[in-house]
């Protein structure tokens, strides 16, 4: 089973680092192919909402960048974990300009799942999906609150199997958060595959 992380966190980031770690560790096993595609190391431009690569290119955007390599790991995968930093209750702008530049793995049809409209999938949905937000500053509810209902939102758009939002708060020491997120994890994801 293929476990990608795909991590908006800076790659110099101590206590991000720890997480990461935190993460490999959870996943050592034989039964997961684990990866963490960082997209710091990545060169992404920002979508411009042309929609091209609904009509005149399905599946492809035109810019040709590094997000041909994070768009065929978030193909690939079975699980998906989305690791970043919490700002104005949403992910960063490092992985929200990837989150955004993954239009292209919907089809411009819309379905319709418990009252609400959803643009369509154009490959599998994905086995299981985590969100892993972390909150630098202090316990924000509203932040934590607006980021719970964001990832849940953007759980349904990506029909999974099993969902886990997480907010992950930095002033806590990094040791105490792993146990928690792998804890969560388990409970959260992984039993319910």
């Amino acid at each position: 089973m293929q476990v990608t992380v795909i991590d908006g966190c800076g790659y110099y980031d101590d206590y991000a680092n720890q997480l990461r770690q935190c993460l490999i560790d959870s996943f050592k096993s034989e039964v997961y192919n684990f990866e963490i595609v960082s997209i710091e190391k990545y060169f992404i431009k920002p979508c411009v909402g042309c929609l091209n690569c609904w009509f005149k290119t399905p599946g492809k955007c035109i810019f040709k960048d590094d997000m041909e390599t994070v768009l065929k790991a978030l193909i690939n995968c079975d699980i998906l974990i989305l690791l970043g930093d919490i700002a104005f209750g949403g992910f960063s702008s490092t992985l929200k300009t990837a989150l955004d530049r993954s239009v292209s793995l919907f089809v411009p049809f819309l379905t319709n799942k418990k009252g609400t409209s959803h643009y369509q999938l154009r490959y599998p949905p994905k086995r299981g999906i985590a969100y892993l937000g972390i909150l630098k500053d202090e316990h924000y509810p509203s932040l934590e609150d607006t980021f719970i209902r964001l990832t849940n939102k953007m759980s349904s758009d990506f029909a999974s199997d099993s969902n886990v939002s997480l907010v992950i708060h930095q002033d806590i020491k990094p040791y105490e958060e792993c146990l928690r997120i792998k804890k969560v994890l388990h409970e959260g994801l992984l039993c319910k595959l």
